[in-house]
Order: structure tokens, then sequence, then C-alpha cells
């Protein structure tokens, strides 16, 4: 939603099947927890602790009325190991804040989302046309200034492929 809230002209149009948040891997389970207390059931994909051993997230499901709200928490972007370069740690340092009802929440900059964004694109083997677009407004709203951070940004973090093979997605799908 934070995403939709940024980049996109009309965030109602911009849907999505789940919540995504990063946490530290040393609070992954405090963060589980957190959410069983709500009523958060979490989903064994494979077999009990996969995910949080081998995998990239915590995925959790809660059912309210006839629908359900997914939340997973994310300890690296994506089940590729390039997704730790963007720790929670890295982002944290250099993140920006939004509010959230009335609430301030942490989210990347807009650099930061871009690399995001490439990385889970590229570490998913569903290849998603909203993320595509995802990446496509991010880079229409990045100035001079945020796309010379951003090169060197995925530079210093090895992950510059990362971002020109993303960055060629829009131009061939969409």
């Amino acid at each position: 939603a934070a995403f939709a809230d940024r980049f996109h002209p009309d965030p109602q149009l911009r849907t999505f099947a789940d919540l995504d948040l990063l946490v530290p891997p040393n609070r992954l389970e405090a963060a589980r927890d957190a959410l069983a207390i709500r009523g958060y059931e979490e989903v064994i994909e494979l077999r009990p602790g996969f995910g949080a051993r081998h995998g990239h997230d915590i995925h959790m499901r809660r059912a309210i009325g006839r629908r359900r709200v997914d939340v997973e928490l994310h300890w690296r972007i994506g089940d590729d190991k390039l997704g730790e370069a963007l720790s929670h740690a890295a982002l944290h340092d250099e993140a920006t804040s939004i509010k959230v009802e009335g609430e301030p929440v942490a989210v990347p900059s807009d650099r930061d989302q871009l690399l995001v964004a490439s990385i889970h694109l590229l570490s998913d083997r569903l290849k998603r046309l909203a993320w595509i677009e995802d990446i496509r407004l991010i880079s229409a709203a990045l100035g001079d200034e945020a796309w010379a951070s951003a090169f060197g940004r995925a530079r210093e973090l090895r992950l510059l492929w990362v971002l020109h093979r993303a960055l060629a997605y829009p131009a061939r799908y969409l």
C-alpha cells in the first residue's frame, strides 16, 4: 500500500494480494508472534520452518469475514541471496517516513525502492506485469540526482546488473 501511495497516479488501481514487511532477521519470530496475537496464523509452505530458514519470508494469514488478509514477514528480499544486499539495516539507514492512519511508517527511499523492486522482479520466478509497471513508475518519478544515486548504490552493492536488467523489462513488456 505504501508503494502504491508513493508512485501510482491512482493508488486504488494498484492491487496487491498481501502486505510485505521487511524485518531484521533477529526480530522475525517476534514479528510473527505479534501477528499471531492479533489472530494471524502462519501459512506452512513446503514444511514448518522452511521459509524462515531457506526462503525469504514467513507467510501469515488472518480471516476477516469471507476475505483474508495476508502478511509476509520478509527477512530478505526474494529467495535469491542477492536480496541480502539490501538488508533491513541498509534500507532503514536511509528510509523515509510516510503516515499510515496518522502513524509514521518507515519506507525505503525512492532510490532504494527502485533497487528493491528490481531485486524482487528478478528473484521471483513469476514476472507480474504490475511489478514491471512499478519499476516504470518509480523510474519516472526519480530525478537526476536520485538516478545517479540509484546507480551508485547498485554499483556499491554489486547489483548494477540487476538494476540494468530490471529497467529493460518495461520497454520490452509494457
